[in-house]
């Protein structure tokens, strides 16, 4: 440990390096957070997570680094303090497997705290030397939420061979089923499933990078497409029908 670093400790069970953000928890502070036993946890760890009886679970953490680097005194003694990552997973392996009251608790609360702490980073407002989450665990949700929604069929075999044959797809969609998005949401969908260049294609299905409230929008005018689309003898049966919709004389209907 470097003259310039510091253990920061509130009631000597959790401890953060001053110089890299690194934080730990005491056995006794695991203890209380999940629920098993102090004892326990002390054969667990005095073999490292390597001895006979420890859950499977448990000893796969084996092969991560368990504590901090730097050395630890309390009252004069050296201690290992466990890794917050490392914390982390046994205080989830009490909640779920063992059902510990306080683990469930404390997971709770964590996944509170990560959540806000998360959306904080993202947002700008936690500047990035104050976020305590891992590079690994921020692209991590990151592709959680900016995942593509599985594709469905939102439309009928019936209705597709009917819109083939009656128009360009893509033309189609954009005039009468996506029309309706506000700049905006079109804005949206461009960040984040933009046109390829030179293929005049998006790599995924329009709807697929749609956010939840645009829809929830969009979904009864599709499902009011998909009627009349339907119930139409002919390309211009339908556009004749759906004009009449949208109170569109036939000029009005060239210029939509």
């Amino acid at each position: 440990m470097t003259k310039d670093t510091e253990i920061l400790s509130i009631n000597q069970e959790l401890f953060t390096v001053s110089t890299t953000g690194d934080s730990a928890v005491s056995i006794r502070g695991l203890s209380r957070m999940s629920g098993i036993p102090k004892s326990t946890l002390i054969d667990w760890f005095k073999l490292d997570l390597t001895g006979n009886g420890i859950p499977e679970a448990v000893k796969a953490l084996s092969c991560k680094a368990l504590y901090l680097t730097e050395q630890v005194k309390v009252r004069g003694k050296v201690i290992k303090p466990i890794r917050s990552d490392i914390a982390a997973e046994i205080i989830e392996y009490a909640a779920i497997d063992l059902q510990k009251p306080e683990a469930r608790i404390a997971l709770k609360s964590f996944i509170a705290i990560g959540l806000n702490s998360f959306i904080q980073g993202e947002t700008g407002y936690l500047p990035a030397e104050f976020q305590s989450a891992t590079r690994d665990n921020r692209y991590e949700i990151t592709r959680l939420v900016k995942e593509p929604n599985p594709w469905k069929r939102l439309y009928s075999a019936n209705t597709c061979d009917r819109i083939r044959k009656w128009y360009f797809p893509k033309d189609f969609f954009w005039k009468f089923a996506y029309a309706w998005m506000t700049h905006e949401e079109v804005a949206f969908l461009d960040e984040h499933n933009p046109v390829i260049p030179g293929i005049w294609q998006r790599q995924e299905r329009i709807f697929q990078h749609l956010s939840e409230a645009t829809r929830d929008r969009l979904a009864p005018e599709i499902a009011a497409l998909c009627t009349l689309i339907e119930s139409s003898t002919s390309r211009q049966d339908f556009e004749t029908r759906w004009a009449r919709v949208h109170g569109l004389d036939q000029q009005e209907f060239i210029n939509a």
